[in-house]
């Protein structure tokens, strides 16, 4: 999910999609500004060792995920690496 993106980086997505495998996506593009959408961004701590600063993220993420999981059953995060992207999954996946 991004509110930000420009024409360029619309198509760069999908070029992801692609990557990861996702059959019948749409993209969306409207204004974000949805009463029943909880959006947070979180600072990304300094790139000291990589695999501390992904769990230092995910962690607490997936810990207001599991709190807001009746108000919000649907979860879209948007990581900055498809290495990330891995790592998030399999920490999730267990």
């Amino acid at each position: 999910m991004t509110a930000t993106a420009t024409p360029t980086r619309i198509s760069e997505i999908g070029d992801y999609v692609e990557t990861l495998l996702y059959e019948d996506c749409a993209t969306v593009i409207v204004n974000p500004d949805r009463p029943n959408i909880y959006l947070e961004k979180l600072p990304s701590p300094p790139n000291i060792r990589k695999y501390d600063k992904y769990y230092n993220l995910i962690k607490p993420l997936s810990d207001r995920m599991a709190e807001k999981l009746c108000e919000f059953p649907v979860k879209i995060v948007y990581v900055e690496s498809l290495e990330a992207l891995g790592y998030y999954y399999q920490y999730l996946a267990h």
